[in-house]
C-alpha cells in the first residue's frame, strides 16, 4: 500500500480514463471493466464533477525532518553519570490524562504514567547542563532557525529530564507548542530495544496507531542532540523492551519572535508537571 493510504496513482488515473502504463494495462482493464461509464480526461466539467465522489481522498504526506549533533567530545567528564543520578533520585511520578490542547491520544480517557525531573531541579542540581542549554545548545539550535532563537525565561520548562522505566511506560502522543525542540539523549536505545522517538509523516494525527501508519523513528544515542520542529507532527516515545531498562533524555524548549514563550498554552504546565 502506498504511504498515503489509498489506491496507487495508476489506478486513480485509470478510473479517470487516463492510461498511464501502456497496452498491458489496457488489456487488463478491458477484462475487469464494469458497466459503469468512466469519463475521459476531456469530459465536460459536470460529468467529471459527478464522478469525483467515487475517488478516494488522499492524505497529505509531509515527511518529518530533524537535525542531529554529536556532542560526545564536548560534554564534560562524568556528564552521563551526573544526569542519571539526578534522574534516578529526583524524578517525580505523574499520571498524564491526555486532555491538554497539545495532546493527541486516540482517547482522552486513558492514563499514562510519566516520570519527570522539573526545570528548577535541573537548574539547581545540574547547573552546567542548564548553562549548556542557555548557551552552546541554543547556539546549535540557532543554526537551524531562520529567526533569532531564545531560551525559555521560565526555568520550570526550560530544560527537563524525561524518564522511562520498564515496558509499561511511554511518552504520550502530542504535538509541540514551541518552534524548536531539543533532545539531548542520556541513554542508548539501538533498534529493537524500544525507546525510540516516533514521529508522524502524515502531520497532525491522533493516536499511536495513526502515527505508526507512516512514521519516522529516531533511536537515541547517548551524547547526541536532536533538534526539530514538531508543532504539526504528532509524536510519542515508544516503551523500552526490557523491564529493567531505563531511558533518560534532557528535553529543552526554544522560542522565536513569531512563536514566543508567551504563546505557550496555559494548561501545559499543569498537564505535564502539576504546577500551573
Amino acid at each position: 500500500m502506498p504511504p498515503w493510504g489509498c489506491c496507487p496513482a495508476a489506478a486513480v488515473l485509470g478510473r479517470l480514463g487516463i492510461d498511464s502504463t501502456g497496452p498491458k494495462s489496457r488489456d487488463r482493464a478491458a477484462r475487469t471493466s464494469t458497466t459503469r461509464r468512466v469519463p475521459s480526461p476531456l469530459a465536460p466539467a459536470a460529468v467529471v464533477a459527478d464522478f469525483l465522489p467515487l475517488m478516494p481522498t488522499p492524505i497529505s504526506r509531509v515527511p518529518f525532518h530533524w537535525h542531529s549533533f554529536d556532542l560526545r567530545a564536548e560534554l564534560p567528564a562524568g556528564w552521563q553519570i551526573a544526569i542519571l543520578d539526578v534522574a534516578e533520585n529526583r524524578a517525580r511520578a505523574r499520571t498524564l490524562v491526555p486532555t491538554s490542547v497539545t495532546s493527541r491520544e486516540s482517547s482522552a480517557d486513558m492514563e499514562i504514567a510519566a516520570l519527570t525531573v522539573g526545570g528548577k531541579t535541573v537548574a539547581s542540581e545540574l547547573p552546567w547542563l542548564y548553562g549548556l542549554y542557555c548557551n552552546r545548545l541554543r547556539e546549535l539550535a540557532q543554526e537551524i532557525s531562520p529567526e533569532p532563537l531564545s531560551a525559555a525565561v521560565d526555568v520550570r520548562y526550560a530544560i527537563n529530564l524525561n524518564v522511562q522505566r520498564g515496558r509499561a511506560m511511554r511518552y504520550e502522543c502530542h504535538v509541540d507548542s514551541n518552534p524548536i525542540q531539543g533532545l539531548l539523549y542520556v541513554t542508548d536505545h539501538p533498534p529493537g530495544s524500544g525507546g525510540e522517538l516516533v514521529v508522524s509523516n502524515l502531520g497532525d494525527v491522533a493516536g499511536v496507531e495513526e502515527v505508526d501508519r507512516d512514521a519516522t523513528r529516531i533511536h537515541p544515542v547517548a551524547g547526541y542532540l536532536v533538534l526539530f520542529d514538531a508543532r504539526h507532527h504528532t509524536h510519542y516515545v515508544a516503551g523500552v523492551e526490557r523491564d529493567d531498562a531505563l531511558r533518560v533524555v534532557a528535553a529543552m524548549n526554544f522560542y522565536t519572535p513569531s512563536c514566543p514563550e508567551s504563546s505557550r498554552p496555559t494548561d501545559l504546565n499543569d498537564h505535564l508537571f502539576g504546577t500551573g
